[in-house]
Order: structure tokens, then C-alpha cells, then sequence
């Protein structure tokens, strides 16, 4: 073999070497770029499921405080409020609403007593209760 016969296979060698080095390189980096996305995808379903139970954990808290206080029936969502309290909680949730539902729980136990006062005492004429007058 001669040199013009050696260089021509070197010079024929390099293309097909930098198309597999860069075919490597970019299959390596398309699998990068595709976990990096599904990392994302799986942050941006956490972030939506604590953002959705935080907004159904406030809007069940309203709802408890208008049975309540204006229309003087029981609240009837405690137990979906710490369900959902869970779920906020294991999506990575803050202490704002940890601090609501602490302050809805302390709220709920006062309500709960008066209200069961209440009818025990009114348990022969059934009517609309009123909270504000059996809690003082």
C-alpha cells in the first residue's frame, strides 16, 4: 500500500467518522433535552394539583363559613378540607394555606360545640339555627 492509497481511505474515514461521532452526540442529547421535559411535565403537574387543592381547600373553607354564619346550617366539608389538605401538602404546599386550615379547624371545633348546644336545646321545635345567639 502506498501513501496516496492510505491517505485517500484516511480522507474517506473522516466523514463517516464525524457523521456517527455526531449522531452519538445528538441521540445523547435528545434523550437529555426528552427527561429534562418530563421532569418538567411532572413539576408542572405538581404545581397545578397544589395549585387546584389550594383553591378548592379555600373555596370549601367559604363555604363553611356562609353555611354557617348567614344561612345557620352545619358545615359539612370538614372532612373533604383535610383530604384535600393532604394532597396540597404531599405537591410540595406552604405554610398559608396550613395556616387557614389550622385557623378553620379552631373555628369549626368553636362552631361545633355551640351548634351542638343548640340543638340539644332546640331539638322539639326544629328551625333555622342561630349561631351568633347560642354562641355567646
Amino acid at each position: 500500500m502506498d501513501s496516496t492509497q492510505i491517505l485517500i481511505a484516511l480522507i474517506a474515514a473522516i466523514p463517516t467518522t464525524a457523521t456517527a461521532l455526531s449522531t452519538v452526540y445528538l441521540n445523547s442529547k435528545r434523550l437529555k433535552d426528552r427527561e429534562d421535559a418530563i421532569q418538567r411535565d411532572t413539576e408542572q403537574k405538581k404545581l397545578a394539583m397544589r395549585n387546584a387543592s389550594k383553591s378548592s381547600i379555600q373555596n370549601m373553607i367559604t363555604q363553611d363559613i356562609i353555611r354557617v354564619e348567614l344561612l345557620g346550617k352545619l358545615p359539612e366539608n370538614k372532612d373533604n378540607i383535610e383530604a384535600e389538605y393532604d394532597s396540597y401538602h404531599a405537591n410540595g404546599g406552604n405554610g398559608t394555606i396550613t395556616r387557614q386550615v389550622n385557623e378553620y379547624k379552631a373555628w369549626y371545633n368553636k362552631k361545633e360545640l355551640c351548634m351542638r348546644c343548640a340543638v340539644d336545646v332546640d331539638r322539639e321545635k326544629p328551625k333555622k339555627l342561630d349561631i351568633k345567639k347560642s354562641c355567646k
